[in-house]
């Protein structure tokens, strides 16, 4: 009894925050869930809303986003009203 304890404990603590699966709102699979940052933490900071898709998916908005934002002569990323994040978050997820 105590060894199964134990070993739920160990389990528990190999899972990350990420292992749980989910059906992705965009491309209807059950993968891996993504927590993504509809405002860029570059530019809000850990504050505005959150959310969830598959690995795939976050990874193909993010490059969307760069594109999206372009660069400054410095080569850091422009930041975009906080009405655009938004809409660009809602028509990526409707386009899936």
């Amino acid at each position: 009894m105590v060894q199964a304890k134990n070993n739920l404990k160990l389990q528990t603590m190999a899972q990350s925050k990420n292992t749980k699966k989910i059906t992705c709102p965009r491309c209807k699979n059950l993968r891996q869930k993504t927590v993504h940052h509809i405002l860029p933490k570059v530019h809000f900071g850990e504050r505005g809303e959150h959310g969830e898709v598959c690995e795939t998916c976050h990874r193909l908005f993010e490059k969307i986003l760069l594109l999206f934002e372009g660069k400054t002569r410095l080569n850091k990323r422009k930041k975009q009203p906080i009405w655009m994040y938004r809409l660009l978050w809602k028509v990526f997820l409707k386009t899936g």
